[in-house]
């Protein structure tokens, strides 16, 4: 079969365009860039793939918002959030802590003592509120169109404690506040109805560095 026109011919890739205006997206990356606006502190990396490409058909280079996403993953751009990786005010000791906390763990456990990790989990309110997650349902529970504290029936504080050579873990949940108190009772209800069936040869006495036999 004849071709219908010959080899090279039709319309151009849109790409094509956009590289050969290379000089007029840098332009428009310094009037919009990363230089913020002096007012709005707007930033061009901040701007959505649809905002992008109406400031480019604003200089003729007509490309969709799909056009403007690809061509970013194409020159190694992404989406991309903050990342916790400087470190500022670190103790000279900090080290020598987490290395003291390491020798410790693997002589408790060598020695079949307890090891448990504890932390504070999010606080939520108590009540007919939204809650993240999903299940298998016939349809939606319904809840409180408003997550207003008076509506609370109080807030809920947890405090978790997981035991790492069991793999367990148990949740406490109080409504009082989070003092070390609650995380006092929070351990020492663990080892009443947990610790102690699983260490029964440890008592509760603590010492320096864990628990006395």
């Amino acid at each position: 079969m004849d071709r219908a026109r010959r080899t090279g011919g039709g319309r151009k890739p849109v790409e094509n365009n956009a590289r050969n205006n290379r000089g007029h997206r840098d332009s428009s990356g310094a009037r919009h860039g990363r230089r913020a606006h002096h007012i709005t502190g707007l930033k061009w990396t901040r701007k959505t793939t649809e905002k992008i490409a109406e400031v480019l058909q604003e200089i003729d280079i007509p490309v969709s918002a799909n056009t403007v996403a690809r061509l970013l993953y194409q020159m190694d751009f992404s989406l991309r959030v903050n990342r916790k990786q400087i470190a500022t005010n670190s103790s000279t000791y900090r080290d020598q802590q987490f290395q003291h906390i390491c020798s410790l763990r693997t002589r408790f456990q060598r020695q079949g003592l307890p090891i448990i990790s504890v932390d504070s989990k999010k606080r939520e309110l108590i009540g007919n509120f939204k809650n993240a997650g999903a299940k298998w349902d016939h349809a939606p529970v319904l809840v409180n169109d408003h997550d207003f504290r008076s509506e609370a029936s109080g807030v809920g504080i947890s405090y978790g404690i997981y035991d790492p050579p069991h793999n367990h873990g148990v949740v406490y949940v109080g409504i009082s506040h989070d003092t070390p108190t609650f995380a006092g009772h929070s351990i020492a209800t663990w080892w009443k109805r947990e610790g102690s069936c699983r260490y029964g040869r440890c008592s509760q006495t603590a010492g320096v560095g864990g628990l006395r036999r």
